[in-house]
């Protein structure tokens, strides 16, 4: 379930930075500097994807160590 959890973040992340990158160029095209609300806009946008990274990287972790707890059940160590 949380690999599940891990790629919907991961799909919200994307979209954040598809939104972030259509301020960005939109300025660009238009040959002109980024507005102050523009770069806010776009700093907000990434401390969520900042946000959603250390989150999708704790499910990714915690299932890594449920994998190992799960293969390791049962066994004493040393004693295999």
């Amino acid at each position: 379930m949380s690999l599940l959890m891990a790629k919907e973040l991961r799909e919200k992340r994307a979209n954040l930075w598809t939104q972030a990158n259509e301020i960005i160029e939109r300025a660009a095209s238009e040959k002109r500097d980024r507005t102050a609300e523009e770069n806010e806009q776009i700093d907000r946008i990434h401390d969520e994807m900042d946000s959603l990274q250390r989150e999708i990287e704790r499910l990714e972790r915690h299932k890594e160590l449920d994998q190992a707890l799960s293969e390791s059940r049962g066994v004493v160590s040393g004693l295999q």
